[in-house]
């Protein structure tokens, strides 16, 4: 599987384009997330069914949080999205992305 941090920019940032990894899909109650020292997915978890994504919960390449991991995105599209697929999406702004 291809490095997403390598081969992805975190996007058009002042245009409010994001690229965005998707890891978990809508209504999962799987915790999946990017190992960047393996660059490939990896299962942490099964939550139990009241803690199913409520949306797609992704992250922003080439980002950095806080907690050392990449930003995160929740990504509302009209249907569940699987992990690993990549996309431009529309940010919101809900927090200043820099």
């Amino acid at each position: 599987m291809a490095d997403f941090n390598q081969i992805l920019t975190p996007g058009d940032v002042d245009a409010g384009i994001i690229n965005v990894v998707n890891e978990i899909p809508e209504g999962s109650c799987h915790k999946i997330e990017w190992n960047r020292k393996v660059a490939a997915f990896q299962l942490d978890r099964v939550e139990p069914a009241i803690f199913a994504k409520p949306t797609n919960y992704g992250f922003i390449p080439q980002t950095l949080d806080e907690d050392g991991d990449e930003l995160d995105v929740l990504l509302l599209t009209r249907q569940p999205l699987a992990t690993g697929v990549f996309l431009e999406a529309k940010s919101n702004r809900c927090d200043e992305i820099r």
